[in-house]
């Protein structure tokens, strides 16, 4: 599946910016740019959809963090708190940016008519019998909420 290889390519994109454009040698403004020109654009795409696994969330967020440190040409010895180096870089995360084109598509779906396919399948429940293990996490399920939270607050369907 795509999201499968999304935490890859981002891994790749933020890992070849880090090696290719130092630190050192050109602005943060410059590395932050490309950054959200190169290494966003390639994992946000069609991220609205997604239902992100816990190993994928943890994956995109190392991946971020070892990016803004770099960035911010923190090292270990300096003892800089990823918060810290966060506040510095002002780089918005990842799985924030995710939350938000999920309710964004949410509102988008909720404005269409009601005869249109993607509203239909939305609220759609299906009748007979399901398999024995446990359900697999639909878009609705994880909506509104962090990674893995459940949703209590959606209208009834």
């Amino acid at each position: 599946m795509d999201t499968d290889n999304k935490p890859n390519n981002y891994m790749k994109i933020t890992g070849i910016i880090n090696t290719i454009f130092k630190p050192q040698k050109m602005l943060k403004k410059t590395r932050i740019k490309l950054h959200n020109t190169l290494a966003l654009s390639a994992l946000l795409y069609s991220s609205e959809n997604w239902t992100i696994k816990a190993r994928y969330a943890r994956r995109i967020t190392t991946a971020e963090i070892k990016y803004r440190r770099n960035t911010a040409g923190s090292t270990w010895t300096k003892y800089k708190t990823n918060i810290e180096t966060a506040k510095e870089v002002n780089i918005t995360p990842v799985l924030d940016k995710i939350q938000e084109y999920r309710r964004n598509w949410l509102q988008h779906m909720n404005r269409m008519a009601c005869n249109r396919l993607l509203r239909i399948l939305k609220n759609y429940r299906p009748t007979g019998r399901r398999n024995q293990r446990r359900p697999l996490k639909r878009f609705l399920d994880v909506c509104g909420t962090g990674m893995g939270q459940q949703v209590d607050h959606l209208p009834a369907r």
